[in-house]
C-alpha cells in the first residue's frame, strides 16, 4: 500500500509540472481611500530608498526590491521591525503587463495598478497587509492615480478579505491553465458574494 501511495505521489508531482492551474480575482479600487490605521507596536513605515537592502534573511527579495526601485513607474512602501525590513508593497503608474500570468491590467487613463505585496513569513498574521493596503491606497491618491486595479490570488483569503474591507470591487474571476506551453485563460464577471471567504 505504501508503494502505491509513493507512485501516486510521484505521478501527481509530475502532473503538476505539466499542468499549471491558477485562479485570480481582478479587483478595482475607486473613490476615496479608507482611513489609515496605525501599524502595530514595534513596526514603522518606510518608503523609496529606505527599502533598499532591508531584508536581513531574504537576499532574493532584496534583489526584487532593487529592481523595482530602479523603475520610475513604481512607488514602494515597506515596514521595518527592529533593524530589518519585514514587508514591501508596490504601486505601478498606468497599465501593467503582469509577467507571471501574462495578463494586462489596464485601469485606463490616470489609473494605476496595485502590484504584489510580500510579508516575511515570521511576521505574517499580524495585520500588516491590511494596514499597508490603506497606506498604499492613500499614496496612490496622493500621486493622483485613480482608479487602481489589481490581481489577488483566490487562494489568499486574508488578502481577499483585506481588499474587500478596503472597498475594492470584484470585477472578474480569472482561471489560467497552462499545459506543456499551451495557455488557456477564462475570464468571467464575479461579485464578492459569489466567493467563499
Amino acid at each position: 500500500m505504501s508503494a502505491l501511495k509513493s507512485i501516486w505521489g510521484k505521478l501527481c508531482h509530475a502532473a503538476r509540472r505539466v499542468v499549471d492551474r491558477q485562479l485570480w480575482l481582478y479587483i478595482r479600487h475607486e473613490g476615496a481611500p479608507p482611513a489609515v490605521q496605525p501599524l502595530p507596536d514595534g513596526y514603522h513605515e518606510v518608503r523609496g530608498e529606505e527599502l533598499r537592502g532591508g531584508y536581513r534573511d531574504y537576499a532574493r527579495r532584496n534583489r526584487r526590491v532593487a529592481e523595482r526601485l530602479a523603475d520610475p513607474r513604481q512607488a514602494g512602501l515597506g515596514v521595518r521591525c527592529g533593524d530589518g525590513l519585514v514587508y514591501d508593497t508596490w504601486i505601478w503608474r498606468g497599465a501593467y503587463d503582469e509577467p507571471n500570468t501574462g495578463l494586462r491590467l489596464d485601469p485606463g487613463p490616470g489609473g494605476g495598478v496595485l502590484l504584489d505585496s510580500w510579508t516575511a513569513p515570521e511576521h505574517r498574521g499580524r495585520g500588516l497587509h491590511g494596514r499597508m493596503l490603506e497606506r498604499r491606497l492613500a499614496e496612490a491618491a496622493r500621486l493622483g492615480l485613480a482608479p487602481l486595479d489589481g490581481l489577488v490570488h483566490l487562494g489568499n483569503a486574508p488578502a481577499l478579505r483585506a481588499q474587500r474591507a478596503a472597498g475594492a470591487r470584484a470585477l472578474e474571476r480569472i482561471t489560467i491553465i497552462k499545459v506543456l506551453g499551451w495557455r488557456m485563460v477564462r475570464r468571467r464577471p464575479v461579485e464578492w458574494h459569489e466567493l467563499d471567504l
